[in-house]
């Protein structure tokens, strides 16, 4: 999408009026044209920088030459800008320059003497320049681009040349004015305030000086503040206000616009933004959804004044939103900071280098230690100051003076902190206080992408999201299709697309986050069933965690507020949900943790049934891994010992006997001595899961009783006899003596001398010691 900006252009033509200022200066049009032809008329056309006065003289321009028609007059345009011009000799040359070539140009001065007129015009203007030069004047080298001739003849004549070339002007202008029909000069002098006080003075000066002539009116649009304060480094206020007093003859304020417009025309100009850009817009057009909370007033409108302040604020979200790749972001909060971006950029730049604070992250681990040395109200000053400093740039929020110079540095005031204020607890509401973000909490605003969540902050700075990172408009369509369409999983294939290679793991904590707000309830199986069939969409880890997700969210079929009976009649709707996740998981020990922790964990309350089935589907995972011949404790990753032990948590889960375990575990043992190592090091050396902890002071009997449920204590001494048998003294091969640790802890301990003297059997029956 091309990036199309709010341009400051002045605007042209009434179809691009958005503030109705066309009717306003109708009203300047019949003074100008009809006043008395032998009065000049001077009118000061004031208001504030980018409120559109060069838009306003340009639709006076178009009205002029309307108004005249209706008049029965006729007008010549004369269109200045001072700004344009270095010094006061160009500006002044320039000035009657102009004047004499739209009094040639001009239709209505076919029939007359215009090259009088012009003359007399030209000549004037290139004395009144050498005059500028003469007296010292910024731009006295210039004197020796100006003809010498006209040069001598000021000298020669003095003022008196300059009268008379006055008295032949004022003859001219008003031979023009009464003809039929009578036609006025009129004057549309721009941007006087952004000129040098030096220019200012000369053309508030020229003014002066040909203000007297007749048949001609004259509209000079500045900030008359500006103008005063420009014409004052000199001297006091009051003289640039005399000064402008004594030239303009009708002041005239351009209607500022009104706070109720302006709102209305930026809610639609944001809105357009977020529109474009894929984001929700209806708190903005949707004037009921914030009729009681209206968040504008205190925020946007504080600052916001003119049609330029639109365009400003515009323009820096649509760089945000539209230009590059898309960006997920929140529309609000895209919307603030784009705000604080464009007025307050020493406080944008704060925000960004207090991320940890702002975003919560500093304050769990502060809190703890405050509530420990009983520092709570300390611990919140803080809080309070640094939320402060943020706002104000100063180090010391109390200190009034260094508030006062931090604010001057940013070019900040009173108001202005009220409206940052209100920004920043729009942004990040519960900073000040300090905070922290519980599951829902944090798992809402990552969803919604806000930027106080820690995850989601940086991009709002940098404009860009993590390269890992799948588009929340892709994951919003997977899920949508697959709740329509569930168990089909077709559109999960978008994941083997070379787009989203590398960003399954974002795919699939998105379609988590999002599962509680786009799956129905009565959807929440079909969905698990899908999510399943397609082996490659993410990893077991990914799809668990989803599963669980969608297991809680069968569970909220029932409407009753009864969170007990929500419990019993959510069982059995989530129960069907997470046999998908046993059965369906790629992995089968992957499968088998997952029934575990749906059995024996708290996050879903099932029931007696339910906890069956489930143990049951991991048995039937465990069974499956053990018929492919896997090795358990040749797989380290998988906590081999915690397997186990819950393996047969499973079996007393159903009451039922686990000899399967100890058939597994005595075929692999009786050929693997390492594996037998592996399983004895955690029982001997650490506190497990289980309660074989040797060397702990575990009760005797419930280790053998435990130890009979897994492996048999008999067989078990039996393994510990044979290898040590096999290994004899060489100690490298059990460097931590498990071996006879645990025969000696079994009973019947073998006698080291029996052991040194022990030789291994003949033919070679016994495996080789690995």
């Amino acid at each position: 999408m091309q990036l199309e900006l709010l341009t400051d252009t002045p605007i042209a033509s009434t179809a691009q009026d958005e503030l109705g200022t066309a009717s306003f200066v109708r009203r300047m049009v019949e003074p100008l044209i009809s006043w008395p032809s032998d009065q000049p008329l001077v009118a000061g056309l004031f208001g504030d920088w980018g409120q559109g006065k060069t838009s306003a003289l340009n639709l006076l321009e178009a009205e002029l030459e309307q108004g005249a028609k209706r008049l029965g007059r006729r007008v010549i345009l004369v269109r200045f800008n001072p700004w344009h011009y270095s010094n006061p000799e160009s500006l002044l040359l320039s000035f009657f320059g102009t004047l004499a070539a739209r009094v040639g140009a001009s239709f209505w001065s076919l029939d007359f003497p215009r090259w009088k007129l012009q003359r007399s015009l030209k000549s004037l203007g290139t004395i009144l320049s050498v005059a500028t030069s003469a007296s010292g004047g910024p731009g006295a080298a210039a004197v020796a681009s100006v003809s010498l001739k006209a040069a001598e003849i000021l000298l020669a004549k003095g003022e008196n040349e300059i009268g008379t070339l006055k008295k032949s002007a004022r003859r001219r202008l008003l031979e023009l004015g009464r003809r039929s029909p009578p036609v006025r000069v009129v004057f549309l002098i721009d941007d006087l305030d952004r000129a040098q006080p030096e220019e200012i003075r000369v053309m508030l000066r020229l003014v002066r000086l040909i203000a007297d002539l007749p048949n001609t009116s004259y509209v000079i649009a500045m900030d008359a503040v500006r103008v005063r304060q420009l014409l004052s480094i000199d001297a006091d206020g009051a003289y640039g206000l005399g000064y402008l007093d004594k030239i303009v003859q009708v002041p005239i304020q351009l209607p500022p616009v009104s706070p109720e417009r302006l709102e209305g025309l930026v809610r639609v100009a944001v809105a357009d933004v977020f529109k474009n850009a894929g984001l929700d817009a209806s708190f903005l057009v949707e004037e009921s959804h914030f009729r009681l909370l209206n968040f504008y007033p205190d925020t946007l409108g504080r600052r916001l004044r003119t049609l330029r302040d639109r365009a400003r604020l515009v323009n820096a979200l649509r760089f945000m939103l539209l230009s590059g790749t898309h960006l997920d972001v929140h529309a609000m909060d895209s919307l603030f900071v784009s705000f604080l971006q464009t007025f307050y950029p020493d406080v944008h730049t704060r925000v960004h280098q207090n991320k940890l604070f702002l975003t919560g992250q500093l304050l769990e681990r502060e809190a703890v230690l405050a509530r420990s040395g009983g520092r709570e109200q300390e611990l919140k000053k803080r809080y309070h100051d640094r939320f402060r400093t943020i706002i104000t740039g100063a180090q010391h929020p109390d200190d009034k003076d260094e508030v006062k110079a931090a604010l001057a540095r940013s070019g900040m005031d009173a108001a202005d902190v009220l409206t940052v204020e209100s920004v920043l607890k729009q942004l990040f509401p519960l900073a000040e206080d300090g905070f922290q973000f519980g599951g829902q909490s944090a798992l809402q605003l990552r969803v919604e992408n806000r930027v106080q969540h820690k995850d989601r902050f940086e991009r709002y700075f940098f404009l860009r999201a993590p390269g890992d990172e799948v588009a929340d408009a892709l994951v919003n369509a997977t899920l949508t299709e697959l709740v329509e369409t569930a168990p089909e999983a077709n559109s999960l294939r978008v994941l083997s697309s070379p787009d989203t290679n590398g960003k399954r793991q974002s795919f699939a904590e998105k379609l988590e986050d999002r599962i509680p707000s786009m799956v129905p309830p009565d959807r929440a199986l079909a969905v698990a069933q899908a999510l399943v069939r397609a082996p490659r969409a993410f990893n077991d880890e990914g799809t668990s965690s989803a599963i669980q997700s969608l297991a809680e969210r069968a569970m909220q079929r029932s409407q009753t507020r009864d969170y007990a009976a929500l419990q019993r009649q959510g069982t059995g709707a989530a129960t069907p949900v997470l046999l998908v996740g046993v059965d369906g998981l790629l992995d089968d020990v992957a499968g088998f943790w997952f029934a575990v922790h749906q059995v024996f964990g708290r996050d879903i309350p099932l029931d007696e049934a339910g906890r069956a089935v489930l143990a049951e589907a991991g048995l039937r995972r465990m069974r499956s891994y053990v018929q492919k011949g896997s090795r358990l404790f040749h797989e380290e990753t998988l906590e081999p010992i915690r397997v186990v032990w819950r393996w047969r948590d499973l079996f007393e889960q159903l009451k039922q006997d686990s000899r399967e375990i100890r058939d597994y575990l005595m075929h692999q043992f009786s050929d693997d001595m390492g594996s037998l190592l592996a399983f004895l090091a955690p029982l001997t050396t650490r506190t497990t899961e289980g309660v074989l902890v040797f060397g702990y002071g575990s009760a005797k009997p419930e280790v053998l009783q435990a130890l009979e449920s897994v492996v048999g204590v008999q067989g078990l001494r039996d393994l510990c006899d044979k290898y040590i048998r096999i290994v004899g003294a060489d100690s490298a091969a059990d460097p931590h003596g498990l071996l006879r640790l645990c025969r000696e802890y079994l009973g019947e301990a073998v006698p080291p001398a029996e052991v040194d003297a022990a030789a291994k059997p003949d033919g070679g029956a016994l495996p080789e010691v690995g």
